[in-house]
């Protein structure tokens, strides 16, 4: 599941990346709040969603499996609170 959350995750940022490039010139302040809640918000969510509730598939994904996933939910909390 964190591997399609993961997808998500950059197809999301992407599209707003791009949104975010084609308004730019326009609407600055439209490009700004494209880029904004798609890549901070939508995407912090998805990064929190990933690193708290499917930590133990995260870290298998990335390779890091352990016993003790507080180190998961640590980053899974500093991204919400950046989000």
């Amino acid at each position: 599941m964190a591997r399609w959350i993961s997808i998500a995750s950059m197809v999301i940022g992407g599209v707003g990346i791009f949104f975010g490039f084609y308004y730019l010139a326009r609407a600055p302040q439209t490009s700004l709040s494209i880029v904004t809640a798609t890549t901070v918000g939508i995407v912090g969510v998805l990064a929190f969603v990933r690193h708290v509730v499917f930590h133990k598939s995260d870290a298998a994904r990335l390779g890091w499996e352990t016993d003790r996933p507080d180190w998961m939910f640590e980053v899974g909390f500093r991204t919400w609170r950046l989000a």
